[in-house]
């Protein structure tokens, strides 16, 4: 556990290697604690919450309120594992989305993404996410917040930024008397895939578009979903105009290589990732389908049965 200051902590996942559930940031208020995403909604993540917030003096029952960024079970499936009374304020759609874990798969790993890479249509991880993240037993019932709402946590308040990419909708949250971001996957964090997104999570332009809204910010401190913290002003811009260009590249490689010849999307892979993320998280074809879907969207690119090529 981590300490900003009298009343916020940090929680910091051990690894930031899949899979591993994301940090969450801790808000001691008068009613007791509110937490910033949840991690996993399984057993040991469980204990390893209620380890971590008894070091506070706290017991998960103290858990009142819970303000999610974006759907994905590292950072909301142990909404499962907090009390029945717990609030739960987040995106659109998050209640549903956390209790199916058919449809937390298809976030990940689109049926568009198995349409453009026969080679990995028959890949399955709905287990996978069941097991190793944790759903929950039924719908949950969550406050929606709006980009520029203002959520009040004890002395603190948070206003909701949207910044989707990583998945569609998805919010940062912003102290600005404290210059702390909450931001979740937005960021490029060392020892993670990220910037990661897929198709339908709001596309490039969206991602870009939220990371513009951050550099308008006076930020000192960004809290990511996963790896470090990011201290200072500097360092937060950094962050930024290096995860956007790191988006742009993306597009500028897959481009450069369909500009010598026509490839298939296995070919495509590597101008995205080295094989050994794909040998861990293999739905992270869902990049360069993005990229593709984006380019013959825009008619830029073209599909012919399974390989890809530009229309100049």
């Amino acid at each position: 556990m981590i300490t900003l200051a009298d009343d916020i902590h940090v929680l910091r996942a051990r690894s930031t290697h899949w899979p591993s559930p994301s940090n969450v940031v801790v808000i001691e208020d008068g009613d007791g604690l509110t937490l910033l995403d949840c991690g996993f909604g399984t057993e040991e993540a469980r204990d390893g919450l209620d380890r971590a917030l008894r070091t506070l003096g706290y017991e998960i029952g103290a858990v009142h309120t819970v303000v999610v960024t974006h759907p994905h079970l590292d950072h909301a499936g142990g909404i499962g594992l907090l009390p029945e009374r717990v609030r739960v304020l987040g995106p659109t759609g998050l209640g549903e989305t956390v209790a199916d874990a058919v449809a937390s798969a298809e976030l990940i790993f689109p049926t568009a993404v198995r349409a453009l890479a026969p080679e990995r249509a028959d890949l399955e991880i709905v287990e996978h996410f069941r097991t190793d993240c944790g759903v929950l037993d039924g719908p949950v019932e969550v406050t929606a917040l709006v980009p520029g709402e203002d959520v009040n946590i004890g002395r603190t308040s948070w206003q909701v930024v949207l910044t989707p990419g990583h998945a569609d909708g998805m919010y940062s949250y912003v102290e600005s008397n404290l210059g702390i971001v909450v931001c979740s996957d937005v960021l490029v964090a060392r020892g993670t895939s990220i910037p990661w997104y897929a198709p339908g999570g709001g596309g490039t332009r969206g991602y870009l578009g939220g990371l513009g809204r951050l550099a308008e910010l006076d930020l000192q401190l960004a809290i990511p979903g996963h790896g470090g913290m990011i201290y200072g002003a500097d360092n937060c811009s950094a962050a930024i105009i290096k995860t956007s260009e790191r988006i742009e590249r993306r597009t500028d490689a897959v481009m450069r290589a369909l500009d010598a010849g026509p490839l298939s999307f296995a070919e495509l892979e590597a101008e995205i990732y080295p094989q050994r993320v794909y040998d861990v998280i293999p739905w992270a074809a869902s990049v360069l389908a993005t990229h593709l879907l984006e380019g013959i969207e825009d008619g830029a690119l073209h599909r012919h049965d399974d390989v890809f090529s530009t229309t100049a």
